[in-house]
């Protein structure tokens, strides 16, 4: 398990220009405002460091590779990204899916820097093959549900509930997430209720109209699900 807690909540800010350069830090104060406990991010690439050093909130990068070498030309080195302040490394989402060796790899390599690992399962029955290799953390993300506003907790309670099981069959240890939809307080309280450890979300927070609305539901969320 990483040394910091993980935070309930993560703001994958993928492509979106409300998340690149200035954007992107701003948004990220306005979330560390809420607390480290509450909130993560992924920033573009190119924006990690510029990010990561000048805000509390643990930062991901949304993907990493495997190599730990010299002549890595394109290539996101995790011990490139545990210099540059990142708290962890998302592998396997839907828009960057990668083979079950590499991820396996990847995770071993994220470890041995000092680096969290998140990945992404689109099913119950993956997220229970993924947990075989020992991440951090998973999250269970049904891949027709993202980027709508139909969220996997409304939909499809049985999912999240099949996935913690899965998992903890497999190592009680690893922190289940859950997204795809993910865009009201009632989402993220369900998930938890359930037995979500937390929420992987983008749009979401990325094209809210009010922003720090947005946020402030989500920590609603969070306190109310942990309260029942």
């Amino acid at each position: 398990m990483p040394s910091s807690p993980f935070p309930r909540v993560i703001v994958n800010y993928k492509a979106y220009e409300t998340g690149i350069a200035e954007a992107g830090l701003k948004l990220a104060f306005i979330m560390e405002k809420y607390g480290k406990e509450f909130f993560g991010i992924a920033p573009q690439m190119q924006d990690l460091t510029f990010i990561a050093r000048q805000t509390s909130i643990p930062v991901f990068s949304q993907h990493a590779d495997p190599l730990d070498e010299d002549k890595a030309t394109g290539w996101v080195l995790p011990r490139s990204l545990a210099k540059a302040g990142v708290f962890g490394v998302i592998l396997n989402h839907s828009e960057r899916p990668l083979p079950t060796g590499r991820i396996e790899e990847t995770i071993a390599l994220a470890r041995k820097y000092g680096l969290s690992s998140l990945v992404c399962a689109n099913s119950p029955r993956r997220a229970r093959e993924i947990a075989k290799l020992s991440p951090d953390a998973i999250a269970v993300e049904p891949p027709e549900l993202i980027g709508t506003k139909t969220s996997v907790s409304e939909a499809e309670p049985k999912v999240i509930e099949k996935a913690v099981k899965n998992v903890h069959d497999v190592n009680p240890d690893i922190l289940v997430f859950v997204g795809a939809g993910i865009h009201s307080s009632g989402d993220v309280s369900k998930a938890l209720e359930l037995g979500a450890y937390g929420v992987l979300l983008a749009s979401g927070v990325m094209k809210a109209r009010d922003v720090e609305g947005e946020i402030k539901a989500l920590v609603k969320g969070v306190k109310d699900g942990l309260s029942k």
